[in-house]
């Protein structure tokens, strides 16, 4: 079957009289890949002339014409650029036509979309992310109350000796003996008030025991509190609808979340100035100006890497998927160097790594950040096997993922301190009960297990976060950590990636041609049964060959290994 291709101008089909030069070529190689046009300029006749005429008599030369090419249900979208040296002649024109619609089209847009402004037109939906300020100080803290305690304990202890020692005198004061056979009332009354005041003395050393407990608690065990968040998927999908398109992705993951950097409130209220240990940071929920994706192309480009998938427009669709390594279709391949039949192949050496670093940021405003050090790197290292010079071992090359975010670090058990507070804090909820009162210390510490912790309410750097509700789950690092990020990248090793590279002409028809066009760039090979990856191919419209740049696996890396340094 052939598929057609079809040029249009304005949505009127015409045909170019280079119709039978143009083909389409594509670059695997490149990050963002689609079919482009292998001219950058066509000419027109008859019909088609007349259009391009008529839209200079309308409009001038400073607006483009559209113009569209089908094939196989992709559309490539172009547009006429009348002011680059059009050629105007009798009976034909020459005119250079550009890029409308792409994937570069598209990033160039998304680069320019800020979220403060896709805010203001299309809402962004926030979600809460729970968060606990842990100061470094809270040993120091920690100490200084505990000697007030202390004072205040041995004072109350004091004070109830006393106590008992009133209560002893006025029963003494109240019982006749053999040397004061008769009561003397004035004696009484003296004991009595002594009693009473050695019993409110008692009391209200007790009521201050039982504050400074509970200001230990509020310092050192401060309310859980919300910031506002947002998911990746959310933020690409409204920035994608803004901008006349729609997203397709089995990769984004529906919780994975960006906490952007708080800003400080210029108008705090009353409340939370006078709220004790209450603060006027707050977060708008979506990226802003101080975070590092401010823009929706920043967010992609982090997403792409991230991934490590292709980005691609077709229509209006934006779509991010790893490389499939399923064939798209089947070729028949032939020797690449037909004159002398034979084949001839180079290596994708320069593809090869020594060093392979993933990493995410870290905050030195937050010192959580830093005390995850680890889990925000992964290293690994590509070693050969048997050496007879090491001298001579020429293995290079580094990849580095560089992650925009530090980890929103987990609080996964209660700290030193915190564990020591559960006893003043069971004793806290036992004494206001026995006052009627209702007090929750214990089950408030415990609560803190599982939210984000930082070390004050502001810090510098965007945080990545695994959100499951407001919370992130024990494993959130299996998910998100630097080696689970290392192991969804596909075939790292050197020793699994390597490849020979060919350049070869073959048959190919125009429905193969669609087929690797919608269904990737693996092929394989009829012949020989191998998987082929195209990295270059140029086919010319409706022809029966291609020219291709492939690569298919080969095992010269065989005497190396990859070692993990940390992660």
């Amino acid at each position: 079957m052939i598929l057609e291709t079809k040029h249009y101008i304005n949505g009127i089909e015409i045909r170019p009289l280079n119709f039978d030069e143009i083909g389409f070529k594509i670059d695997y190689s490149q990050d963002y890949n689609l079919p482009e046009i292998n001219t950058d300029s066509v000419i027109l006749v008859n019909e088609a002339k007349q259009l391009v005429i008529d839209h200079i008599n309308t409009l001038g030369v400073f607006e483009g014409i559209p113009y569209n090419i089908t094939f196989g249900g992709v559309t490539l979208n172009y547009y006429i650029d009348l002011t680059d040296n059009p050629l105007m002649g009798d009976s034909q024109i020459e005119v250079k036509i550009k890029r409308r619609k792409s994937v570069l089209n598209f990033m160039d847009k998304a680069n320019g979309l800020s979220f403060e402004l896709l805010n203001k037109t299309h809402p962004i939906t926030t979600i809460d992310a729970d968060y606990i300020i842990v100061q470094d100080n809270q040993g120091v803290i920690l100490t200084m109350l505990l000697i007030n305690t202390f004072t205040l304990a041995k004072e109350s202890a004091e004070s109830i000796v006393s106590v008992a020692e009133s209560a002893a005198d006025l029963i003494k004061a109240g019982t006749p003996n053999a040397g004061f056979p008769s009561i003397d009332l004035g004696d009484i009354i003296a004991a009595v008030i002594l009693f009473v005041a050695r019993v409110v003395y008692a009391a209200f050393i007790l009521i201050q025991i039982l504050e400074m407990i509970k200001q230990m608690l509020d310092i050192l065990v401060p309310t859980i509190r919300q910031f506002k968040a947002s998911t990746v998927l959310e933020l690409i999908n409204k920035g994608c609808t803004k901008l006349g398109y729609t997203f397709q992705s089995s990769l984004v993951n529906s919780k994975l979340a960006i906490l952007p950097v708080p800003l400080a409130n210029n108008k705090p209220s009353v409340f939370e100035y006078l709220s004790s240990g209450d603060s006027t940071f707050y977060t708008k929920g979506y990226p802003t100006a101080l975070d590092s994706t401010p823009t929706l192309g920043n967010l992609m480009d982090f997403v792409k890497n991230y991934y490590n998938a292709d980005l691609s427009v077709i229509g209006s669709v934006v779509k991010l998927e790893q490389h499939t390594q399923t064939p798209s279709t089947i070729i028949n391949n032939t020797l690449n160097i037909q004159s002398t039949r034979e084949d001839s192949y180079s290596f994708n050496s320069a593809e090869s790594w020594k060093r392979y670093l993933v990493k995410y940021r870290f905050d030195v405003s937050d010192l959580h950040s830093l005390n995850n050090y680890q889990k925000g790197q992964a290293e690994y290292s590509t070693e050969p096997i048997n050496v007879v010079n090491a001298d001579l071992i020429n293995i290079k090359g580094l990849v580095s993922v560089d992650i925009p975010f530090a980890l929103g670090v987990r609080k996964n058990a209660l700290n030193y301190v915190e564990s020591k507070l559960l006893n003043f804090a069971q004793y806290a909820d036992t004494i206001v009960s026995l006052f009627g009162g209702n007090s929750n210390y214990v089950s408030k510490i415990n609560a803190r297990k599982g939210v984000i912790q930082v070390s004050q309410q502001q810090f510098s750097q965007s945080k990545l976060l695994y959100l499951q509700g407001s919370k992130q789950p024990i494993n959130y690092l299996d998910i998100i950590g630097a080696k689970a990020v290392y192991n969804n990248h596909i075939s790292n090793e050197v020793k699994e990636n390597f490849k020979r590279i060919y350049t070869s002409s073959i048959p190919l028809s125009s429905h193969q041609f669609n087929e690797i066009i919608n269904g990737g760039n693996t092929v394989k090979d009829s012949l020989t049964d191998e998987i082929l990856e195209i990295i270059t191919i140029e086919w010319v419209n409706e022809g029966v060959k291609a020219t291709i740049n492939y690569s298919v696996k080969g095992n010269e890396a065989f005497n190396t290994k990859t070692i993990t340094v940390y992660e």
